[in-house]
């Protein structure tokens, strides 16, 4: 009996040593997991504050060309309601082929093509805008 007890002993000590103390490991580690949230960042675009970005939406379908500091970056006819957008260090240049089917931002900034006598086309700079 006392050799039963001894063994009993033995076993429930090493139950509660060994056993145990790696069940509480694995509890702390679940909980540092569940008090990291998974965050999934998205890569951004860095803008330099001297960039110049056009956006142009479409209002009713319209044909435009777009050069960006002097590449020739977009030819074609947009459907109503699409949007693009680009990007140039000195120079944007937009024909369009019907500046009322459109509405144009520079820098988040609305443009009032009739304002800026657009007939056909655009240029922007970092000194202005001139409509042609």
């Amino acid at each position: 009996r006392i050799g039963l007890a001894v063994l009993l002993a033995f076993g429930l000590l090493f139950y509660f040593r060994y056993v145990m103390k790696n069940i509480s490991t694995v509890d702390k580690k679940a909980q540092i997991k569940k008090a990291e949230p998974e965050v999934e960042v998205a890569p951004v675009a860095k803008v330099k504050a001297k960039d110049l970005i056009l956006e142009v939406r479409t209002l009713d379908t319209c044909w435009m060309r777009v050069k960006t500091d002097e590449r020739a970056v977009f030819e074609k006819t947009l459907s109503k309601g699409k949007s693009e957008r680009w990007r140039a260090e000195e120079k944007i240049e937009l024909r369009i082929g019907r500046p009322e089917a459109i509405e144009v931002l520079i820098n988040g900034k609305r443009i009032d093509l009739k304002r800026a006598q657009v007939k056909r086309s655009l240029v922007i700079t970092q000194k202005g805008i001139e409509g042609r």
